[in-house]
């Protein structure tokens, strides 16, 4: 089966495009379908990177790519181009400590890590640093409760890259731009 995938673009404190997020669709509803995640995530590894050339991203670009935890844990992110692919844990994933194995793991071998939709709090205290980026949903969140949790974290932050999602208006991107979100 052929898919489609959405290519969401992520951009620079200055607004040019330095990767894009693959997400997983199935027709030209651009919808999220009823597959697991597993399944999507497969279904982009196998089509994206195993069966049809990158050449269509900039070469410079980086490429986020949701894994769900089961296929971390399996090692399925070691498959990808570690120079090129960001793994992003999901949302769902439980921050175990098979989990912070496979992070430490992958972190040693120079993959880049991101944090997506996570509870801001100390549950994921322990993999900090071995994440490069973390992404807040300024949907989720509010601009005080991402400072607040930047501020709280800064001993265990140091050199990890701050994204904002879901920015829509220039007021919101000022206001996590000064917030250090690059």
């Amino acid at each position: 089966m052929f898919s489609f995938v959405a290519r969401q673009a992520i951009f620079d404190a200055n607004m040019n495009t330095v990767g894009y997020e693959l997400l997983f669709r199935d027709s030209m509803t651009n919808r999220f379908p009823d597959v697991t995640p597993e399944y999507a995530t497969a279904q982009i590894i196998v089509e994206q990177f195993l069966g049809a050339p990158l050449g269509r991203l900039k070469e410079y670009s980086a490429i986020f790519v949701n894994f769900p935890y089961e296929l971390l844990v399996q090692g399925m992110a070691e498959t990808l181009p570690k120079d090129r692919v960001i793994v992003e844990i999901l949302e769902t994933a439980e921050p175990t400590p098979q989990l912070l194995n496979t992070v430490k793991k992958l972190s040693a071998h120079g993959f880049r890590i991101a944090l997506d939709d996570f509870a801001l709090g100390d549950t994921w205290n322990a993999f900090l640093p071995y994440i490069s980026i973390i992404k807040f949903d300024v949907r989720e969140n509010t601009a005080d409760e991402i400072s607040g949790y930047i501020n709280d974290k800064a001993h265990l932050l140091k050199d990890t890259i701050f994204l904002a999602e879901k920015v829509e208006t220039q007021e919101e991107y000022e206001c996590f731009r000064n917030m250090g979100c690059t």
